[in-house]
């Protein structure tokens, strides 16, 4: 008999040619029909009163006319509005833990790289958590996991009763968290780890990652055509796992909240030639142009910063922290309008009515609604590409739906049943908490003090002017052209023109800006001490152009500064040329045109801080002449590899881009400069500083500075011949002789003296003034920290004397520089001024009034403060308030 029907049913079938079997067939679903309600599509459209068919899990139709189909259940929503699904667009909720996973020999950084992981595989099983999401409208998440650098593959999944994999591979999570350290060694201050520890090193890591993932994919290539005669790749499964991202078609998960973060990404991104979608975004507004022109997208995070847990009302919260708490629920907003593509992300929130309520806040503090529901449906779709299933109301797509009985963003609106895939689940207004807290009203802010635009000419005259190379003019004058010095000379022989500035400095001086050559600000990571040569990492990738120690030096005079990597490897990192431009972003501080250098040392052992080779100056020579040797190598490598590819020789394997070599080839050739660090003053030896220079000239190049440089005077005639020069500190941090500066000087070796941090930095101008003491003229000493460094960094043709032609770098004072009254008054920077003390004076009261103002406006009410377990001090009652001094 179930033979007979099998037959018939198959019989129908072939007479229908198989285009109505679904219609035909006994198990086809009954459809659930929605009915009066207001369907928001979330492609624009509004229905009103209108009809959603669902069947299969699936829309099968939507509009205001839709027929009610027979046997269908129908659900009366009249007054209701029905709203698509909202989407998470990053979680690592309802994840199991990682399986475990062997490193395997080709994987030689398995600590880091888990791009081969795939959250699909590791979905727990539905819990009760997750219900919380589907109860605030969150029905579908991008999930990804959160292991290492290179994290693994996100998938979207549908929050059904067992969660169901949408998309099983959608982008590649990545993470910009050093590794952690270990071998830790007690009283060490750098203990080392596992590569890369800081994000320094980070940063080099991915960029080498990306580069090497194009390289496998170029390799594979060129083997599959040409498989006779060439060996096959060695299999890499973290490589293979980035072939998508190499190929473009998956993007990268980023985390960037600052600018400067967002603009290192975007960085990396078009220098690897891959697509990310930046995570966090708060301050990405301000770079709404390049993220428009890349077409990246911005997952806006909804974990917006609050009080911390353990956070006293007493305790004073730093200015930028409080700015970034009030700032963060308005960049949705911002960048909407900025015409950036946004979609929303949990980032670590624990529940779904916390996304809802964010969400919402985010729409109170100026983002659209229907900005704000695109963006948490179709454009979140859109970024994930899964757009085609979910992300709004219309036939064939999902049926991930919201059920509400008001405006889905007021917060008297209850969510009453949600439908994820078709399945009904009810909610109820008991299953909504009341909405996250709001901040206390906010005072707008002041206008914050500027200076003044600085027109294109400017006459600083009737100055003291010290030009360090032509002498010092009583009663001078400097003029200022678009950015450049345009003339120099008494007062009655220097005019401008109308509309010029005129600076009357009478009684004042004038010196060329200061120039620190040897530094560590302003970055937020500059020394990866793990390895025994980090020639890859680059200080340029680290600059924060907000850290306020650049500020305080450019406040006292410096206008140029070399930042250093560390000093605890033989080879250290890529330095970094700025000029303390105080406002522009990280790319605005390089100093244009200025010749690369390198960081090498010449006497800081890693073993004393990583338990590593080398312990010994001889073993640091071998070390040294060993990666050098390496170079030379890889040097021979790419010169053959570019005769091939100019004979036509074909076929030819890529030649792998080495990100360590690169800068080492460029020592090799003389084009970037090498500065060794060679303190040695506790031990009195100055045989480091010869081993150094033999080995450059061994290979061929020579050594630019060494640094710090203690017992440089017993090695003068030396570093005369070798044409090396020493950048020291003055004597007040001298472990030998103050008059270390003016026997190498009186040897004909160039000299400068650096801060090695904010510190001294402060006062490099007293520092050159006391050297006086020990045997330098005035003129010599004011060069220490102006021409003397602008040679040694070979830009001594554009900043570090007052000459026609060369920057504006310009510094008036109030007192004889080289004295210990000394203050800057006045400084410029291309002709520009970027600081005064008037201005000063503004900004400070400025701050003062905008951390009382923020202090009130991000505490959350008083009867909020239990939920941060914040205890009332002994006598006293609870502060509302954080204390300002």
């Amino acid at each position: 008999m179930v033979r007979r029907v099998a037959l018939v049913l198959l019989f129908c079938i072939l007479a229908t040619g198989g285009h109505d079997a679904r219609r035909l067939s006994a198990a086809d679903p009954p459809a659930t029909v929605l009915k009066g309600a207001t369907v928001v599509v979330g492609n624009g459209q509004v229905l009103t009163g209108a009809t959603v068919v669902v069947r299969g899990g699936l829309i099968e139709a939507v509009g205001a006319t839709v027929p009610t189909p027979a046997g269908a259940l129908e659900v009366d929503l009249k007054g209701a509005f029905v709203y698509p699904g909202l989407i998470d667009a990053l979680t690592d909720q309802g994840l199991q833990k990682p399986p475990a996973d062997a490193k395997e020999p080709t994987d030689t950084d398995s600590a880091a790289m888990f791009a081969y992981v795939r959250a699909a595989d590791m979905l727990a099983p539905g819990t009760k958590e997750l219900a919380s999401w589907r109860d605030a409208g969150v029905l579908a998440v991008n999930v990804a996991p959160k292991r290492g650098i290179f994290m693994g593959q996100s998938a979207v999944v549908n929050l059904t009763a067992e969660p169901s994999v949408v998309k099983p591979s959608v982008a590649m999570r990545m993470a910009f968290q050093g590794l952690g350290y270990r071998n830790r060694r007690k009283g060490q201050g750098e203990p080392g780890g596992i590569y890369p520890t800081r994000l320094i090193g980070v940063q080099a890591y991915i960029r080498q990652t990306l580069l090497d993932a194009h390289y496998y994919d170029d390799a594979l290539k060129v083997y599959q055509a040409h498989p006779q005669g060439l060996e096959k790749p060695v299999p890499s499964r973290g490589l293979e796992a980035l072939l998508p991202v190499a190929r473009r078609t998956m993007p990268l998960l980023v985390p960037a909240e600052a600018q400067r973060e967002v603009l290192r990404m975007l960085d990396i991104a078009d220098e690897t030639q891959v697509n990310c979608i930046i995570v966090g975004g708060y301050e990405a507004a301000e770079l709404a142009t390049e993220l428009n022109q890349q077409k990246t997208p911005v997952v806006v995070s909804l974990n917006f910063p609050g009080l911390e847990a353990d956070e006293h009302p007493e305790m004073e919260v730093a200015l930028d922290i409080l700015r970034f708490r009030e700032h963060a629920p308005k960049a949705a907003g911002e960048l909407a309008r900025a015409g950036v593509r946004i979609a929303f992300a949990s980032a670590g929130l624990e529940n779904g009515r916390d996304f809802l309520a964010n969400l919402r806040l985010a729409v109170k503090q100026g983002l659209p609604k229907d900005a704000a529901l695109r963006a948490a449906t179709l454009t979140a779709a859109e970024i994930l590409g899964v757009d085609e299933r979910l992300g709004s109301i219309q036939q064939g797509k999902m049926a991930n739906l919201i059920v509400a009985d008001g405006d889905l963003f007021a917060d008297q609106t209850h969510i009453q049943s949600v439908y994820v895939g078709g399945a009904r689940f009810d909610v109820g207004p008991a299953k909504i908490a009341a909405a996250r807290p709001a901040l206390n009203p906010a005072t707008p802010p002041a206008p914050r003090p500027t200076v003044a635009t600085t027109p294109r000419e400017v006459l600083i005259k009737n100055a003291t002017v010290m030009t360090v190379t032509r002498g010092t003019i009583k009663g001078g004058s400097v003029l200022v052209r678009d950015g450049k010095i345009a003339a120099v000379g008494t007062a009655a022989t220097v005019s401008a023109g109308p509309g010029a500035l005129v600076i009357d400095a009478t009684g004042k001086w004038v010196t060329p800006g200061l120039i620190d050559e040897h530094a560590h600000y302003p970055t937020d990571s500059h020394n990866e001490a793990t390895q025994q040569f980090t020639s890859m990492v680059r200080l340029r990738d680290n600059l924060n152009p907000t850290d306020v120690a650049m500020y305080r030096v450019l406040a006292s005079g410096v206008t140029t500064i070399n930042v250093y990597h560390g000093s605890v490897n033989p080879i250290g990192g890529q330095t970094a040329v700025i000029k303390a431009r105080w406002g522009k972003d990280a790319h605005g501080l390089l100093f244009e045109g200025a010749r690369p250098g390198l960081k090498m040392s010449a006497e800081e052992f890693p073993a004393s801080r990583t338990n590593g080779a080398p312990t010994s100056f001889s073993g640091e020579e071998a070390v040294i002449r060993d990666i050098l040797s390496r170079a030379q190598q890889y040097r021979q490598q790419e010169d053959a590899y570019t005769k091939q590819r100019a004979a036509g020789i074909s076929p030819l394997l890529p030649l792998r881009r080495d990100l360590s070599m690169e800068p080492l080839v460029e020592v090799l050739k003389g084009e970037r400069a090498v500065h060794v660090h060679s303190l040695s003053g506790p031990v009195d030896d100055e045989r480091p500083m010869l081993m150094m220079m033999r080995l450059a000239e061994e290979f061929g190049f020579r050594i630019k500075t060494f640094e710090h440089a203690a017992p440089a005077f017993r090695v003068a005639d030396e570093l005369k011949r070798h044409g090396a020069g020493a950048s020291l500190f003055s004597f007040l941090n001298s472990t030998q002789t103050p008059y270390n500066a003016s026997m190498l000087m009186h040897k004909g070796v160039t000299v400068s003296i650096n801060s090695d941090g904010e510190g001294l930095a402060r006062d490099l101008n007293q520092q050159a003034g006391l050297l006086m003491r020990f045997g330098l003229t005035e003129n010599e000493a004011l060069a220490l920290v102006t021409i003397n460094p602008a040679k040694q960094l070979d830009i001594d043709k554009r900043v570090g004397s007052i000459e026609v032609g060369k920057d504006a770098d310009l510094v008036i004072w109030t007192h004889y520089p080289l004295g210990i009254y000394a203050v800057a008054d006045t400084v410029l920077i291309d002709g520009r001024v970027y600081f005064t003390r008037e201005y000063d004076k503004a900004q400070r009261a400025w701050l003062e009034a905008e951390r009382k103002r923020l202090t009130v406006s991000t505490a959350r009410p008083t009867a909020q403060r239990d939920d941060h377990n914040v205890p009332a001090l002994a006598g006293r009652p609870a502060m509302e308030v954080t204390h300002v001094r």
